[in-house]
């Protein structure tokens, strides 16, 4: 017995550790390794990814170890398709001959696949106690980061372009030598922040005292995603909240009417005021919002004229793509405007990982839909009110991520790479398919007794 538990106690330790590891290995670069010598923040970088390609390695070895030792049959399917989409990717890569396969080039993919290793390992050994926690881990971490972030701009915050956060993070001034955040991440951890908020203010109710300060940084967060501009946030944002509101809480009509509004229409009105009283306009650089709108691709910032770009260089041959970050490759010269990020997980996944990435990618989409449309029929969500609970809160908030990045993955390259995006995403998927199986064979247990 003490065996056991020692081993389950040393195998929740490393999950725990591997996955905090991961968290901390966004943006760390193998090539800052060789810088480590120079200064504490070079130290701490480098630092980083030695973490993140160890525990990625040692992952890997001992879930292959835990297959052939258990000789597992049954994974879950999540898992399976994420594994066989960066798989493709890396085959990209070794049959490239332009491209030199080392750890410079494959790092996205070793930490993908390290990430697929850890919720293996934890499916394997039912460790599934520990996912909270995972969530837990990830929300501290994004709110910890974009804080720091923020602290690093205190001057540009306050005063930049009369509240004009979409350039905030625009500029070139590095931050712990890091490229600073786009806005357009900036935004999106926002989001998911305002979106979790939102959760728990609807699940809390017992504690009164809490509701109204909860909700008032839910409105406080709404108006900074507005103000941003980024357009492809406040698609996802709004998207999601009200696919939150009306489906997945038991409050009533009216409730739900006045949150929507909330979150839209008063947080609009409200950051209009706020710009009106500091006699300043929200777009100093680029001229009049509506002139923006008007001009030729400022709708979608340039991304239809990259992904024209991107398909017209890309080689019909090229079966497996170009391997990781494929797009940089192919839009390395083409308009530095507009970058060389395409801006798409389904063009990223075409140019990264060939036809089969691809292939693999849609059947994540469908299967995806698949799980929330199980989910929704085995709690009656569209036949009755479904009321938020101690022991679902985590597959709702998994839901609404899930449809969050889903969306997201159609302006940005999203969970199609290692990154904040696919660690949330993957995460979510892994819970809601976790709880869809337990439901159905409960159900089926039923049905046979």
């Amino acid at each position: 017995m003490i065996k056991k538990i020692n081993k389950q106690f040393l195998l929740l330790t490393f999950v725990f550790i591997s996955w905090v590891t991961m968290w901390f290995s966004i943006n760390a670069i193998p090539y800052e390794i060789k810088d480590m010598n120079n200064n504490i923040v070079n130290f701490l970088n480098g630092s980083r990814s030695i973490g993140a390609i160890l525990i990625s390695i040692t992952s890997l070895v001992l879930l292959i170890f835990l297959i052939i030792l258990k000789k597992i049959k049954k994974f879950s399917i999540i898992l399976i398709l994420f594994t066989l989409y960066f798989i493709f990717q890396f085959i990209g890569l070794l049959v490239n001959d332009t491209r030199v396969t080392d750890i410079h080039s494959a790092y996205l993919i070793l930490y993908a696949m390290s990430i697929i290793s850890i919720l293996a390992i934890i499916d394997i050994e039912k460790l599934h106690k520990i996912l909270p926690y995972f969530f837990y881990i990830a929300l501290s971490i994004l709110t910890i980061a974009y804080l720091i972030i923020l602290s690093q701009s205190t001057d540009d915050f306050l005063s930049i372009h009369g509240l004009n956060f979409y350039y905030l993070t625009s500029n070139d001034e590095m931050i712990f030598d890091q490229a600073p955040p786009r806005i357009s991440g900036l935004t999106r951890s926002f989001a998911i922040i305002s979106l979790s908020l939102l959760v728990i203010f609807t699940y809390n109710k017992k504690i009164k005292i809490l509701s109204p300060i909860i909700f008032s940084l839910v409105i406080f967060l709404s108006m900074f995603i507005w103000i941003a501009q980024s357009r492809g946030t406040l698609i996802c944002y709004y998207s999601t909240a009200i696919f939150f509101i009306i489906f997945l809480n038991d409050l009533n009509k009216f409730k739900k009417f006045l949150i929507i509004v909330s979150i839209t229409i008063i947080s609009i009105i409200a950051c209009n005021e706020i710009i009106k009283f500091t006699k300043k306009k929200l777009y100093k650089v680029e001229g009049d919002l509506v002139l923006r709108v008007l001009k030729k691709e400022t709708g979608t910032s340039g991304r239809i004229t990259l992904w024209k770009s991107a398909l017209e260089r890309f080689e019909k041959k090229k079966i497996f793509g170009y391997g990781p970050q494929a797009d940089r490759i192919l839009l390395k010269d083409y308009n530095k405007k507009y970058g060389n990020n395409v801006s798409n997980s389904i063009m990223y996944s075409l140019l990264s990982g060939g036809y089969f990435s691809l292939a693999t990618l849609i059947i994540i989409y469908m299967y995806s839909a698949y799980i929330i449309l199980n989910f929704f029929l085995i709690n009656k969500v569209f036949f009755s009110k479904f009321k938020i609970t101690k022991e679902n809160i985590f597959v709702v908030i998994s839901l609404v991520y899930t449809v969050f990045f889903i969306i997201r993955s159609l302006f940005e390259n999203s969970f199609g790479v290692f990154s904040i995006d696919f660690l949330i995403l993957i995460l979510s998927l892994f819970v809601i398919e976790n709880q869809i199986s337990k439901k159905l064979y409960l159900k089926s247990l039923r049905t046979y007794l």
